[in-house]
């Protein structure tokens, strides 16, 4: 993807399906929400992607590829933030 990552960007994509193949296995990540995340400074405004996907296998913390049917291939740094109701929530933060 060569266009700049805004949270603009993500909005439209919430609920939707993100592809990953990491750690020798292929899941789906979905968009959970695009969060604000601090201060903008010299024009960019920091944001975070919350994505939902099984528990099990659960992704290391680490840069995973990611691809998207609009969007195109993304590769943030993804950290595993907790589980819930047998869900896994990752972040991934731009700042």
């Amino acid at each position: 993807m060569t266009q700049r990552l805004t949270h603009d960007l993500f909005e439209p994509h919430v609920g939707t399906v993100f592809s990953v193949q990491a750690d020798n296995v292929a899941l789906e990540l979905v968009l959970a929400k695009v969060d604000l995340a601090g201060t903008a400074r010299d024009g960019f405004q920091p944001f975070a992607l919350l994505f939902e996907g099984p528990e099990q296998p659960l992704l290391q913390q680490q840069i995973v590829p990611l691809h998207h049917e609009r969007l195109g291939d993304i590769a943030p740094f993804l950290t595993h933030v907790g589980s819930r109701d047998g869900v896994a929530v990752y972040e991934a933060v731009f700042n």
